[in-house]
């Protein structure tokens, strides 16, 4: 269930960003105008439903298995900073 549910959280990310890479012109009605050129449409809301269930999703799984990954995180440090710092990183960034 676990492999499962990492890699659907993956594929919903995935999936979410690639949505908010579409072309402005495959958008479809805007939901909400923000400013001249910039509004949320549909398709962004698709997308943001997608990372936020992902990312739940993702969040869940490590919840269930925190023994597991204490365990692992105790046993090697060096590497469990970088991940840490990497993940860090890569959610600021998304």
């Amino acid at each position: 269930m676990t492999k499962r549910s990492l890699q659907a959280s993956g594929i919903l990310t995935a999936a979410g960003v690639a949505i908010f890479a579409v072309p402005g012109r495959f958008e479809g009605p805007v939901l909400l105008p923000i400013s001249p050129g910039h509004a949320i449409s549909a398709l962004d809301t698709l997308g943001v439903a997608c990372v936020t269930v992902g990312s739940l999703l993702y969040a869940a799984t490590l919840w269930r298995r925190r023994t597991e990954v204490d365990r692992w995180l105790r046993s090697r440090p060096a590497r469990a900073v970088a991940l840490i710092f990497g993940a860090g990183l890569g959610m600021g960034l998304l």
